[in-house]
């Protein structure tokens, strides 16, 4: 079965120091050196011939690499379903190219109050965050919100849903998540969380809500099948399996993916998702959602509704943006 999606770090590199992320604290990430623009557009043709339909392209922040715009034109070229999250600080000096080639414009907001918003990012960005939702609207693409939600700022949910709809966008309710040792929401707060699923400005995973529920994933029935159902490139152009928090396998690109892919020791990493010992508790949503995808089962359907729910309403909102 090909993967769904490619999960492409095309930089490690950020502008931020959020509290709830690791990518920044990594020391090592910061020595990984950055694929050219020549190597990145022969790894987007490789995936492309395996049948990869989408790709994430994250971070890091993915918009501090100076050649974003011709790589995102390149996937588009292919034919991808391009994802773009960011957190607005570089965004506007290349806000026309980048807007052009991406499905899916996601900028990051943890806080509807601007000092709050900055305090958890580390930076001042509230102000970019906004500016930049109004430049992609004004250049006809209907950006979502991603908010962050932890324990704590559960209770700002309400706001947050309200300032999406002052800016006339989506906010894409999105469970802070660890791969190991998480301390989930209580059953309460999941509840609470799963009933703005009604709102005509807000969009979540509801098997995401399930899985929190569960504690995560569990090592004995995984939830998680990583290895087969995504793909992970660091900025070097190094395939990493079965997923970016469990590196078992490191493979540079330097031959045909399809042919690294059978490798005795890539299968062997993948053949270890979701149920390695550090695959416990697990809720690593870039990996988990896509997971949910292959197997017919309760949460097949939950995120299967809920992205049909989130496509019906940004369709009914683009109709009153854009018409």
């Amino acid at each position: 079965m090909r993967p769904l999606v490619c999960n492409y770090n095309v930089t490690l590199r950020c502008n931020d120091t959020c509290e709830f992320c690791e990518v920044w604290q990594n020391k090592g990430h910061q020595d990984i050196k950055e694929a050219g623009i020549d190597e990145v557009k022969r790894a987007l043709r490789d995936l492309r011939k395996l049948g990869v339909p989408v790709m994430n392209f994250t971070g890091g922040e993915p918009a501090l690499r100076d050649d974003l715009p011709e790589i995102l034109k390149e996937s588009k070229r292919l034919g991808f379903f391009n994802i773009l999250t960011t957190n607005g600080i570089a965004y506007a000096e290349k806000a026309t190219e980048i807007t052009a080639n991406v499905d899916h414009l996601i900028f990051s907001l943890d806080a509807a109050i601007p000092e709050e918003h900055n305090r958890i990012r580390g930076v001042d960005c509230y102000n970019e965050v906004m500016e930049g939702i109004k430049t992609a609207k004004g250049l006809g693409k209907l950006p979502l919100i991603n908010f962050t939600i932890t324990r704590d700022s559960i209770q700002i949910l309400p706001d947050m849903v309200d300032l999406a709809q002052k800016l006339g966008v989506l906010l894409w309710i999105n469970p802070v998540y660890n791969w190991s040792g998480f301390e989930g929401f209580d059953r309460e707060s999941v509840d609470y969380i799963s009933r703005y699923i009604g709102r005509k400005n807000a969009g979540l995973n509801l098997a995401s809500l399930e899985i929190i529920k569960r504690g995560g994933n569990d090592v004995r029935w995984p939830v998680c099948t990583a290895g087969s159902s995504s793909l992970t490139l660091l900025p070097d152009n190094t395939l990493v399996s079965p997923c970016f928090y469990l590196q078992k396998s490191s493979v540079k690109l330097d031959e045909k993916l399809a042919n690294i892919l059978k490798r005795k020791e890539v299968k062997a990493a993948v053949s270890l998702h979701g149920r390695d010992v550090k695959c416990k508790g697990c809720m690593a949503w870039p990996y988990i959602s896509p997971s949910f995808l292959r197997r017919i089962n309760k949460n097949m359907f939950l995120a299967l509704y809920s992205l049909w729910s989130l496509f019906l309403k940004e369709s009914s909102l683009k109709k009153g943006v854009f018409k």
